[in-house]
């Protein structure tokens, strides 16, 4: 976790909208802002169906969102 910190502070500005992640071999390529709210997105979607699991099954939880 602390590379993917390190790496997202040592960006700067022009670097968000001017380096591409080509993902052409599934149909896309990406500026790297835009990939990086995507990851924190699906991340959080994740976060949600696990929080969402452990209700249904009544499972103690952290608190983290409510």
């Amino acid at each position: 976790m602390h590379n993917l910190i390190d790496f997202a502070k040592s960006l700067n500005v022009q670097d968000l909208t001017t380096i591409h992640i080509d993902r052409s071999e599934v149909g896309y390529i990406r500026k790297l802002g835009d990939m990086l709210l995507r990851i924190a997105y699906h991340e959080s979607i994740h976060t949600g169906q696990l929080l969402d699991f452990l209700r249904t099954v009544k499972i103690d939880r952290l608190f983290i969102w409510d």
